[in-house]
C-alpha cells in the first residue's frame, strides 16, 4: 500500500517509471486503434517496443511497428494515407518536404506522436517478410513512435 501510494504521488511529480510505461502503453494502442488502414491492405505483421526508445530525462516512449500487403502502387497507398491522416487531424511533420519520387512520409499529432510510412523500410525489427512479399505489389510499415506526453523532454 505505501509502494503504491508512493507511486502515485511520484507519478503526479512526473515519475514512477511503471506507471509512466503503461500510460504511454496505453497511449501508443489508442493511436493504433484509431489509425486508417486501407480497405484493401492485409496486415503481415507487427511488433510493439519500448526498449528502442530508452530516452534521457526519464522519458519514456514506444515503437509500434506494422506492415501491411497491397496489390497496387505505393504511390496510391501513400496518397490514400496522406488524404486520410490529415483528415484525422495528422500533419505533414514540420521537418518533412514531401516529393513525388519519396517512397515514405513523415506525419505528426501533437508534439509527442510520429508516424512513417515507408515502403522500403531495410532497417525494421519485424520478422522477415521475405515470404510475404511475393504475394503483393507492395509491402510497406507504418511505424508510430509515441512519447511521454508528461515529459517537456520527450520528443516524437
Amino acid at each position: 500500500m505505501v509502494r503504491l501510494w508512493l507511486c502515485i504521488v511520484l507519478l503526479l511529480a512526473g515519475g514512477c517509471a511503471p506507471l509512466k510505461a503503461q500510460r504511454v502503453k496505453a497511449g501508443a494502442a489508442e493511436i493504433r486503434r484509431s489509425l486508417y488502414v486501407p480497405a484493401d491492405a492485409v496486415l503481415l505483421a507487427e511488433t510493439e517496443r519500448s526498449d528502442a526508445l530508452a530516452y534521457a530525462h526519464g522519458c519514456t516512449g514506444v515503437l509500434v511497428e506494422i506492415a501491411y500487403g497491397v496489390n497496387r502502387p505505393f504511390e496510391e497507398v501513400i496518397e490514400e494515407y496522406h488524404q486520410a491522416l490529415l483528415a484525422s487531424g495528422w500533419e505533414l511533420s514540420p521537418s518533412y518536404s514531401p516529393n513525388k519520387t519519396d517512397r515514405f512520409a513523415f506525419y505528426r499529432k501533437g508534439p509527442k506522436v510520429d508516424l512513417q510510412i515507408d515502403s522500403t523500410p531495410a532497417w525494421v525489427s519485424l520478422p522477415t517478410l521475405d515470404p510475404d512479399r511475393q504475394h503483393f505489389m507492395t509491402v510497406y510499415v507504418i511505424l508510430i513512435t509515441y512519447t511521454d506526453p508528461s515529459n517537456d523532454d520527450c520528443i516524437g
